[in-house]
Parts: structure tokens; sequence; C-alpha cells
């Protein structure tokens, strides 16, 4: 598992908030390979600004990216199996850590990377390769899941809240609506009218 100085974490490639224009958004998730000596020194005392490190990379890569997922994360880049709730407490301390020292920035359960404005965020991000580039909805920033809605809206100008919900949900990879996936594009699209990225009208939604 990586060292290096916490706060100067680098993401490979193009961040997703500056992406080049007409770029697809892809899903990149942090991948690492641990090594037998990371998994024992997951609870070591001594550990915790190297795991604290570690979320960072994770953070700049994937940013945002919701506290589970990067906590899951962290757990396997240290070779940890199973997230008990030791292996999660332990995370936790690594996010406050990071977020402490201004490493990262936290708002509610979504960590961001320092380089991005959660504000002005309108970047959505289509499943990349592998099973671990597969993000479940609800692993999904709503942040995402607002930006994923606005951009249906400035090609189709205003649709019904139930065919909004499964574009926008489209777009992040999701096939097939579960009342769950209803649950999340419907929190999403609400979060894209509270920043004023569209407006109801009636029972449709518009740009």
């Amino acid at each position: 598992v990586p060292g290096g100085s916490i706060g100067n974490a680098s993401s490979p490639g193009v961040p997703v908030g500056h992406a080049a224009p007409h770029a697809v958004p892809v899903y990149t998730p942090y991948r690492s390979r641990a090594t037998a000596r990371d998994r024992e020194d997951y609870h070591a005392e001594g550990s915790l600004r190297r795991l604290a490190e570690t979320l960072v990379r994770i953070v700049e890569r994937e940013s945002p990216v919701l506290m589970p997922l990067a906590m899951r994360r962290l757990a396997e880049a240290w070779g940890v199996e199973r997230m008990t709730q030791r292996a999660q407490d332990r995370a936790i301390d690594a996010i406050l850590h990071a977020a402490g020292a201004g490493a990262i920035v936290r708002r509610g359960e979504t960590l961001w990377s320092r380089s991005d404005d959660p504000d002005s965020w309108l970047a959505w991000r289509m499943p990349g390769e592998g099973d671990d580039a597969q993000r479940d909805i609800e692993e999904i920033p709503v942040a995402e899941r607002a930006a994923a809605a606005a951009h249906v809206l400035e090609r189709q100008i205003a649709l019904p809240a139930e065919e909004l919900e499964r574009e926008a949900a489209r777009l992040l990879g999701v096939g097939r609506m579960s009342e769950r996936s209803r649950e999340a594009m419907a929190e999403g699209i609400a979060h894209a009218v509270e920043r004023g990225l569209a407006v109801r009208q009636g029972d449709s939604i518009a740009h």
C-alpha cells in the first residue's frame, strides 16, 4: 500500500469535474494491490496516517465518492476482505483524519477532492470496465444523479418526472428501474431543482 504525503495525492488523468469538452465521463475506481503486511497493519496504532494517505488517493481518483464506497475501497487497498464494524470504524478514523487535515472535503456522506467544487458540480459518470466499476445506484452521489438529470433536460427540455428518472438512470448505468432506483433518482432530481438546474412544472421537470 502506498505511502506519500497527506494532502499531496494526485489523480491520474483529467479530473472528472474538468473533463475535456465532449468527453464521455467514465467512472474509474481506485485500484491497488495489497500485501499481507498491509492487512496486518490496517488496525495498527501507528498506521492511521498511512491509511489517511490511501484514503486521499481514493478520493482524488473517485471524487465525489460516498463514504461507504470509499471505506470499502480503503479496506480493499489494505487487503481487508470483510468490512466488520471494527474495520468500518478504522476507515472512519482515516476519513476524519484526512478531512481534519484539509486533504479532502466532506459534505455529509460525500467526500470530495480539494480541486472539486461541490456547489458547481455538473459532471456524471458512466460505468467503466470491470465489476468494480459498476456502481449500485445508491453508491452514486446525489450530485451526480442531479447532474445526469440536468444533462437529459438540456436535450429534452422537459419530461415527465418518471421518464426523466429512467433516462437519467440509464446514463448512470441503471438498466432496469426498481423502486430503490426510482427513489434514488427522485432524490437526484430534487437536488437538481434545489440547485436551480431544473424546475418543476406540474408532473413534469423542465430545464
